[in-house]
């Protein structure tokens, strides 16, 4: 149940992901099926709280905004923990916001189980847990004994729902051996007293360029004006924009570098802060102001349209404007799934009347990962881990390896461990640049040298 600490996952997510299998057969599409979810309770998470602070309307607004932003698209559709993370985000911010309006406890134990799920699935919820310590306790600092009193309270309430709904995780010794390996995505603090200046600027840059190219310069522009009405609002709309801004702060503070990945579930509640400026417009003229709309989101439109039905397009474009268009990590490089396909269907059809054993290096990606996912229940495809790495040096002692059910590789280009000699090519599967391929492989057949027999 807790494989996934070994790589310092917590596994809440991938429970759900293997229970989806249950349902359905495809990982892949198990897996995505997940995101989409969660992404919906993050679009229900938006409506609630602009219908709480503003209006119906501007609820509407804000939903489309999200619907089609072609980040939180992209990220909604994936099998990664981003999209659960970003409804724990929108959703403790929802809590929070009526804890300190009614101080009803319900909230306050509403605040702690969504704070613990989200941890339970990635560890920079930790962004969100200090953040809405921070504002309630600040919070208190302004009430009168009495109802500091109760507030002290909740905070301590909070804290231990967040610890009763952890407490698997915390009692397991491979989620305290694998913590500092968050060194690697974030700064320690031994190094933020350092003050990384440049660290922080590149951060600062990473973001606001994510920003400008996935939300479009109009819609940033009515995020702007959006912040300057929200500052000249009543206080109780203001914390909408604190608890945006300073979750951002300690995400560009602490991070070692920024790409769409690490900041897309931050950004959904800035969906409620554009619809305010926009809201604006339309109520000033209803007419004019949806055709005002319509031009400001029909960049966001078309991108999010390339992403649905032309991705290599889409991709194509992005990297035109941006460094952080993603193409290297979702069309080109190992964590690509293109080519995967051709592989599975043609393992599937010469494995359809007799079983076989499917190899692959030692290393995480496209195709080692993909194949222990689509094959690890198969009755007649045996996925193993087959690399020098970890084999006995004898074997090069043998110029040939015979096997009594028919041995494959398959590898990333031509890279099969050092172990090419035994090995013949049989076909291969490009990547869309044409400069990578996955590569199926067979041990060579009729050799007469030395060779090692296997079961």
């Amino acid at each position: 149940l807790f494989y996934s600490l070994l790589d310092a996952k917590p596994p809440f997510l991938m429970w759900l992901f293997g229970l989806m299998q249950k349902i359905i057969s495809d990982p892949l599409i198990a897996g995505r099926t997940v995101s989409v979810i969660f992404g919906l309770i993050t679009l229900l998470g938006i409506y609630k709280t602009s219908q709480e602070l503003f209006s119906q309307k501007l609820a509407y607004i804000a939903s489309i905004l999200y619907i089609v932003n072609p980040l939180f698209l992209f990220f909604d559709r994936q099998a990664l923990l981003e999209s659960a993370i970003s409804a724990c985000g929108i959703w403790a911010f929802y809590f929070l916001y009526k804890l300190v309006e009614t101080g009803n406890r319900k909230y306050a134990f509403s605040l702690g189980l969504t704070l613990g799920i989200g941890y339970f699935i990635k560890s920079n919820t930790l962004i969100f847990l200090s953040v809405c310590f921070a504002l309630l306790a600040y919070h208190l600092l302004k009430l009168k004994k009495e109802r500091a009193l109760k507030g002290i309270e909740n905070l301590l309430f909070i804290f231990g729902v967040f610890l009763l709904t952890i407490f698997p995780l915390i009692m397991q010794e491979a989620f305290w051996t694998s913590l500092p390996q968050n060194s690697k995505y974030a700064l320690t603090l031994s190094e933020l007293f350092k003050f990384p200046i440049s660290t922080w600027f590149k951060n600062i840059s990473s973001f606001f360029e994510i920003f400008l190219v996935y939300f479009n310069p109009l819609v940033f522009v009515s995020f702007l004006t959006s912040i300057y009405l929200l500052l000249k609002s009543k206080n109780g709309v203001q914390k909408l924009f604190i608890y945006f801004s300073v979750c951002v702060f300690f995400l560009l503070f602490i991070a070692r570098s920024i790409n769409p990945r690490y900041v897309v579930s931050f950004l959904p509640l800035s969906t409620i802060v554009t619809a305010l400026s926009i809201n604006k417009i339309i109520t000033k003229n209803i007419i004019t102001g949806t055709l005002i709309t319509i031009f400001i989101i029909s960049p966001s439109i078309i991108i999010s349209w390339l992403l649905i039905f032309q991705p290599l397009t889409y991709f194509d474009v992005l990297n035109k404007f941006s460094i952080h268009s993603q193409k290297s990590g979702y069309v080109e490089g190992w964590t690509s799934g293109y080519g995967f396909k051709e592989v599975k269907t043609y393992l599937d059809n010469i494995s359809k009347d007799k079983k076989i054993i499917v190899g692959v290096r030692s290393d995480a990606g496209i195709p080692e990962n993909a194949v222990f996912a689509y094959f690890l229940k198969s009755k007649n495809v045996t996925p193993i881990i087959f690399d020098s790495q970890i084999l006995p040096p004898e074997i090069f002692d043998f110029d040939c390896i015979k096997s009594s059910v028919p041995f494959y590789f398959v590898s990333r280009d031509a890279h099969l461990t050092n172990l090419n000699k035994f090995f013949e090519d049989v076909e291969r599967f490009y990547k869309p640049s044409g400069a990578n391929f996955i590569g199926i492989h067979r041990l060579k057949e009729n050799c007469q040298e030395k060779t090692l027999q296997i079961n």
